[in-house]
């Protein structure tokens, strides 16, 4: 018996619902077809008895004769043999375009009742694996067994709590996704604050794009980022031409003087951001070692 040759990873059960199935003492399946091979492991912890049944060739038989009805959307409880139930609760489908209604893989509650230990099905099971059928019978814990209406009432029940846990993990996901953009939101708003109250008349305009660099380095969380200015605008007086960095440049200032002006008198669109996965396709003197790649940004034309 082999495995599935495109077997993936099960369907995610939360901890939250592995933890809800423990304390119902609930053992979980999962199960995997193709054709008429099947595959079966227990997750988790289980009793003896579900283990003798999961382990057993015969059941991974049934599973396949039983695959259909497994991953059918409304089955709630499946019989596998007379006692011995399987509560669908999670199916993951197959990619294949010629194939896509079909589950790949499904993961299952076990449930067991006290029909199972009259069987036939378990004698058979305690004859190929040679276990004794008498030991097998005394060692079965009877006030964990189930009737046939607690396990119509128990899938549904771990169906529903299925349905909500995934329900409750999607709106977690969700509140998180808000926090991360509320957070992003705050910092953004958090620079632009600074940089207004750092905006004086009396502070000198280089100290103010020192510090404005600074905050932007760590909002942002470049390594290193600088600020060159043209100087062809007689208006930046003594600021032309000059360069603000924060961060490890990795360059002296003159370095990024001179690179600053070679990226500036570059024909580039001047309304776009340019993006440099290579800096060394730049062909500009002492770039490569500042930087691998690089992120050029104009902040004002005309």
């Amino acid at each position: 018996m082999t495995q599935l040759q495109t077997q993936s990873a099960a369907p995610p059960l939360t901890d939250r619902v592995r933890k809800r199935l423990e304390s119902l003492d609930v053992s979980v399946v999962s199960l995997s077809c193709e054709g008429h091979l099947a595959v079966a492991s227990i997750e988790g912890g289980s009793r003896w008895i579900e283990r003798l049944i999961v382990d057993s060739d015969a059941f991974h038989r049934r599973i396949a004769q039983l695959w259909r009805e497994l991953t059918d959307d409304d089955s709630q409880v499946v019989t596998v043999w007379p006692g011995v139930w399987l509560a669908p609760m999670a199916a993951q489908r197959k990619r294949r375009l010629s194939d896509a209604s079909r589950a790949e893989r499904v993961v299952a509650a076990i449930l067991v009742g006290a029909e199972w230990l009259e069987s036939d099905q378990i004698r058979q099971i305690c004859d190929a694996r040679q276990v004794d059928f008498a030991a097998a019978v005394a060692k079965t814990d009877r006030s964990a067994l189930i009737t046939h209406t607690e396990a119509n009432r128990l899938a549904s029940m771990l169906g529903w709590m299925y349905q909500d846990a995934g329900e409750l993990e999607r709106r977690t996901g969700e509140l998180a996704g808000l926090s991360n953009e509320l957070s992003e939101s705050y910092e953004e708003l958090s620079l632009l604050y600074k940089l207004a109250t750092n905006m004086t008349v009396d502070q000198p305009p280089s100290m103010f794009l020192t510090e404005a660099c600074r905050e932007l380095h760590q909002v942002v969380g470049l390594r290193w980022l600088a600020l060159q200015l043209i100087d062809n605008d007689p208006r930046l007086s003594e600021l032309g031409g000059q360069v603000f960095s924060a961060g490890a440049t990795g360059g002296t200032t003159p370095l990024l003087r001179r690179v600053g002006a070679a990226l500036l008198n570059r024909e580039l669109d001047t309304a776009k951001p340019l993006i440099v996965d290579d800096a060394r396709t730049m062909d500009i003197p002492g770039l490569s070692g500042l930087s691998r790649d690089l992120l050029v940004v104009p902040l004002a034309t005309d």
